[in-house]
């Protein structure tokens, strides 16, 4: 989240904040994921988009986007290393710089390999 809050910054964008719902929320998925042995917005099993039901039932609308990311390297230097990647994909670059988007949640699940 600096990361991130510090290219917002250079941006002239207020920082994003974050929620323990949205953390909580974040936390879910990330877990969901790895258990299922997946990646991906979409549920394989479902077909569906499960962070849209985990937001209406936490009472969330209006806009919202998940952005994702998997490494197998160090945890000391994932933070920069997500968002390096972030900032370098133009679609992922426009949620993070965007003013619409005032509120986030961190989700992380690993083991001992990543």
């Amino acid at each position: 989240m600096a990361a991130v809050n510090v290219r917002r910054a250079l941006a002239g964008i207020p920082p994003l904040i974050q929620l323990p719902e949205l953390t909580a929320i974040a936390g879910r998925r990330s877990v969901d994921m790895a258990a299922g042995g997946y990646l991906g917005h979409v549920d394989p099993l479902t077909g569906k988009v499960p962070v849209e039901q985990l937001l209406e039932q936490a009472g969330f609308n209006g806009q919202a986007a998940e952005l994702l990311y998997h490494s197998q390297g160090a945890l000391s230097l994932l933070a920069n290393e997500v968002a390096e990647a972030w900032f370098m994909d133009s679609s992922h670059q426009l949620v993070l710089l965007s003013l619409e988007f005032r509120y986030i949640g961190i989700g992380i699940m690993g083991n001992r390999q990543g």
